[in-house]
């Protein structure tokens, strides 16, 4: 695989095409004979051009020759190989590359030759190529050409000169030869234009002396032809433009931008020329683009307009209005800084310190009228009557920082507003004192103007009785105006008329004529209000209700007489000396109402029997003078706990002595305020229904006791009230389910603080009937307020537990199991109605053996004192994952010091804690397997476990097994009996033989063999009678006993 992979990248790389190298095409091609050579040796050699179809379509290098010729490559032969360029209808040699083959020696017919370099001939598109083959020399045949390479022979008529100038003919023979040429061309690479930057920056101007602006470097990589470099020229365009390009005096490659003679750059007509500027070698151009960016030069600037003059109507001229545009004429197009325009100075004949209402827009030269020019005036003009005209004479400047220029601009101002004239005010007017108010009595015209006029009274340091109207200037008698010729006669009134900026004042006189009319009150109507009940100390009968004004229009002055006329009320009230009203009796408005409001009518009369007649309406104040009261000090409610709010307990009630329809005597209800968030109670202000606004609960709160308010809506004085006490009571239900705690569940054991309440207890299997289970007595409450005994039950009765109803206490029913798991469901209830029940407690007794369990530590306290809590503690760290408990301790004093006996036995792991295990019973902790950890040897010695630092304050002396029978419950004992057992054995036995041998009742005596006295064979013991046969068989025992060996006898006798 790795052979035909390295065979396949190798061809690969071989028949790769060369970089930056092509071979030119050329189709139909002539082969001709030279009939006329320039060395006149027609007949032996012959010249060859590929004309018409044949030319080349690229630009390039040629780099080599192939050809094909069947007389192979001999020495002493050779070629020349041509390259022609039409030019009009002619063609020219441009190159030529001759093969020798003298040296080669070779018969092969496909012949490569390459060029060296510095001979290689630059073509392009159009160019043909020929050969010129010497006398002898080989011979270029079509036969058996290259594959990849053929040029068709094939012409019809004349080719024309081969060289210009020559007059040399090309006859074509009857018989066409056709031959094989293929010529390789090295693609021709670009010229490159080496620093050309991507702009240039010239200062604008006139330029005489053909300035370089840019030098071009320019290069090309086949930078030679045979032995002369690659011409390269250039070409810049657009031509049309101030800018040339030359070929620099220097090395090849090099040209010169510059500005044409008399060339003008004009940054305001042009500021950026782009220019193409291309350079070409062997037939290829490159071009590039330079931008020539023109610099401006900061030339001056002037006015245009100026000094010039302008005329402004002010009537038609707003603020804001142009009144004039400054033209500044700047050549720069963009020069450095812009050129502004401010105003400098001014002067006016009319006035010295007004300023021009006018402002210069820096930017535009805009002149604009600051104001509006119809409403402005001089403030301090140089005459005494406000001019209609005033010119300003303005100094502009002009400047960008370098040049500036400076000119004026006359401005007048037409048509200037004028102060209002009047038309008809008179000197003198008259008005009879009678006139009423708002009464017209002369109209002020003035002159016609485009400005608003408006009028004032303008009397500084006195009231007048006229008023004028701003717009229309009608004066009328105020609306206050009380006109007494008696009292004052003659006014003299200035009235000012005003445009937006100036006024003009004149006095007008008016004098009032008396007329008698009789008496009067100053007032039509007269109002007066006075509190109910006037017999306090702050309202008395005879107390002032209103003050009353009689004037007379008679100037001469007279007597005059008040009474009230009789009528609804007019008997509470009299009339002092036609100056006050007064109260003379009492108004109760709470017995008569009708009096709250009195309209009396009140006369004057003169001597002259003349009258006049005042209206007094008197409004009588209802005074709060009494205080609501509840009809009870303290109302009692009762309400059961948990309805849901808005639940009517009780109803509270009041009464007001005021006046029922009056706000004095309406009341309302509520809840002291601050009982209002304290108590869950809410009281309806209108009807005094109390009612819950939540859900109550007897165990939060049996009884609530609050303080309601009822208020009256009086406001003389404001709301008096008066308050009472209720009381509620919350009736009890049985809704709380009695819980059973969990707290006292033994402070040692590992309960996770998460988990429902679950206990768990370890039994030794030999407890007595009768016992408690555990220290731990279940307790639980109730939150009802009810009967709070709680009785508690097994959910399943169970055989071996009882489970006492009134204490919680678990006592052992029947002997348990040895390691066996016996689940309890306890629960609690109440003794509510109905009854209520806790929700269950898992209750769990894992039973064990003492004997397997027990292990004894000897422990000696370092401070005399032992800490059962920490030492268990430390057992359990030095015995993790094991869960270790204490069953006892027990103190005793040896010779030394105290010593405590520390009974433990230990668990597999706490997870049997876990309720999610109640399902499991729990794996106790093998009592060899603890010795195995805590004891070092069977003398007691412990173990390296309590060498740690946790030990330091009890440290552990001796670790020993706990066994209620030593002789049953270890090895010692147990070996002990049965060695005891074997011994009292053998003892026995040899008491027996002894006892046997004593009484003879056995002997070791030799005995003599008995031989047979007669031998019965079947076959007569058969046919004996069966007594005989008895006596045979006796027979024949003894014989047989007394054929026994002694060796024999005696063997069996040591067996016994």
């Amino acid at each position: 695989m790795s052979t035909v992979l390295f065979q396949f990248l190798l061809t690969l790389a071989l028949h790769s095409p060369r970089i930056n190298a092509q071979v030119c095409s050329a189709g139909g091609v002539l082969a001709g004979y030279e009939t006329n050579n320039q060395d006149g040796d027609a007949a032996e050699r012959q010249r060859l051009l590929l004309v018409g179809a044949g030319e080349l379509d690229c630009y390039g290098v040629i780099r080599e020759w192939i050809f094909h010729t069947n007389d192979g490559c001999q020495s002493n032969k050779s070629v020349e190989f041509e390259v022609w360029r039409p030019i009009n209808s002619e063609y020219q040699l441009v190159g030529v590359n001759v093969f020798d083959s003298s040296s080669c020696g070779m018969q092969n017919n496909s012949v490569t030759f390459g060029i060296a370099p510095i001979y290689r001939i630059p073509v392009e598109p159009g160019y043909i190529i020929g050969w010129n083959q010497q006398q002898n020399s080989l011979r270029i045949s079509l036969e058996d050409p290259p594959e990849s390479t053929q040029l068709a022979v094939h012409y019809d008529g004349d080719i024309g000169p081969a060289v210009p100038g020559d007059s040399l003919a090309f006859a074509i023979p009857s018989e066409l030869k056709a031959y094989s040429l293929k010529v390789t061309i090295v693609k021709g690479e670009y010229p490159s234009l080496d620093n050309l930057p991507a702009s240039v920056n010239v200062t604008e101007g006139v330029y005489t002396t053909m300035p370089t602006i840019f030098t071009v470097l320019a290069s090309h990589l086949n930078n030679r032809i045979y032995a002369d470099a690659v011409p390269l020229s250039f070409r810049l365009t657009p031509t049309n433009t101030p800018f040339g390009i030359r070929n620099s005096t220097g090395p090849n490659g090099l040209a010169e931008v510059y500005v044409v003679d008399g060339g003008m750059l004009d940054y305001e007509a042009q500021s950026v020329n782009a220019l193409s500027i291309s350079v070409t070698g062997l037939g290829l151009t490159t071009d590039s683009t330079l931008t020539v960016n023109i610099i401006d030069a900061n030339e001056p600037h002037n006015f245009t307009n100026l000094p010039n003059s302008t005329d402004v109507s002010a009537a038609s001229t707003s603020a804001g209005n142009e009144v004039f545009v400054v033209i500044i004429y700047d050549p720069d197009l963009n020069p450095v800084s812009r050129v502004r325009c401010y105003l400098t100075n001014w002067s006016s004949v009319e006035t010295d310190t007004d300023a021009p209402p006018f402002s210069v827009d820096p930017d535009t030269g805009s002149v604009t009228a600051n104001v509006d020019l119809s409403k402005w005036t001089l403030k301090n003009p140089t005459t005494s009557s406000h001019p209609s005209v005033v010119t300003y004479e303005l100094g502009i400047l002009a400047t960008e920082g370098l040049h500036s220029v400076f000119d004026k601009l006359r401005v007048t101002i037409r048509d200037l507003l004028q102060p209002p004239a009047f038309l008809n005010l008179p000197e003198n007017i008259s008005i009879a004192e009678t006139t009423p108010p708002n009464t017209s009595i002369f109209k002020v015209l003035t002159a016609p103007s485009l400005d608003q006029i408006t009028y004032e009274i303008v009397n500084a340091f006195e009231s007048l009785p006229f008023c004028i109207d701003r717009l229309n200037g009608d004066i009328s008698l105020c609306s206050y105006a009380k006109l007494d010729a008696c009292i004052r006669r003659l006014y003299s009134v200035e009235i000012r008329a005003s445009n937006s900026a100036l006024y003009h004042a004149e006095f007008l006189n008016v004098t009032v004529n008396p007329v008698n009319s009789g008496p009067a009150f100053n007032q039509s109507i007269y109002y007066a209000t006075i509190n109910e009940k006037c017999n306090g100390s702050d309202c008395v009968p005879g107390q002032s209700v209103a003050s009353l004004t009689v004037f007379d229009r008679n100037c001469n002055g007279g007597v005059h007489l008040c009474a009230i006329i009789p009528g609804f009320g007019s008997e509470f009230f009299d009339i002092n000396n036609c100056t006050e009203l007064v109260n003379v009796l009492s108004i109760d408005l709470d017995n008569h109402p009708e009096y709250e409001t009195i309209e009396l009518w009140v006369e004057v009369k003169d001597s002259l029997n003349l009258t006049g007649y005042s209206e007094v309406i008197v409004t009588v104040l209802n005074t709060n003078d009494f205080a609501p009261n509840f009809n009870d000090a303290t109302y009692f409610g009762w309400v059961e706990e948990n309805l849901p709010g808005g639940k009517s307990v009780l109803t509270v009630s009041a009464t007001d002595a005021d006046w029922a329809m009056h706000p004095n005597g309406q009341f309302e209800y509520s809840i002291l305020p601050e009982n209002m968030t304290q108590y869950p109670f809410e009281v309806e202000s209108k009807s005094g229904i109390v009612r819950t606004k939540q859900p109550l609960d007897s165990e939060t709160a049996s009884s609530y006791s609050f303080t309601v308010v009822v208020s009256d809506h009086g406001t003389n004085p404001w709301h008096l009230n008066g308050s009472a006490a209720v009381v509620v009571t919350v009736g009890d239900v049985n809704d709380h389910r009695p819980q059973v705690t969990c707290d006292n569940r033994l402070p040692d054991e590992p309960y996770p603080t998460q988990q429902p309440c679950f206990y768990n207890f370890d039994l030794v299997d030999d407890a007595k009937v009768g016992n408690n289970v555990s220290s731990v007595t279940f307790a639980a409450s109730d939150s009802d307020n009810g009967p709070g005994n709680v009785t508690f039950h097994l959910l399943v009765p169970d055989n071996y537990f009882n489970l006492d109803s009134s204490t919680g206490i678990i006592t052992v029913k029947k002997p348990v199991e040895s390691y066996t798991k016996y689940p309890l469901y306890v629960y609690a209830s109440d003794n509510g109605s109905p009854a209520l029940w806790s929700r269950i407690t898992n209750v769990r007794i894992d039973t064990y053996s003492r004997e397997r369990q027990y292990v004894d530590l000897t422990v000696r306290p370092a401070a005399g004192s032992f800490n059962k809590s920490a030492f268990l503690a430390a057992l359990r760290e030095v015995t993790e994952p094991w869960l270790t408990k204490i069953v006892s301790s027990t103190t005793f004093s040896p010779e030394v010091q105290t010593e405590i006996i520390v009974t433990v036995y230990a668990l597999a792991d706490n997870s049997t804690y876990l309720i999610e295990n109640f399902a499991y019973a729990k794996t106790f902790v093998n009592r060899d397997a603890m010795l195995s950890r805590l004891q070092a040897n069977i003398y007691g010695d412990p173990t390296d476990i309590f060498q740690s630092s946790v030990f330091a304050p009890f440290p552990v002396v001796k670790v020993m097994p706990t066994y209620a029978n030593w002789w049953l419950d270890t090895v010692e004992g147990i070996a002990t009996i049965v060695c005891l057992s074997v011994l009292g054995l053998i003892l026995l036995i040899v008491l027996v033989v002894g006892l046997l041998k004593c009484l003879g009742l056995l002997c070791f005596k030799k005995k003599e063999a008995v031989r047979p006295i007669h031998d019965w064979n079947d076959k007569e013991l058969s046919t004996a009678s069966p007594t005989e046969q008895v006596n045979v068989r006796h027979r024949s025992a003894q014989s047989r006993k007394a054929s026994v060996s002694p060796v024999h006898s005696v063997a069996l006798d040591r067996d016994l």
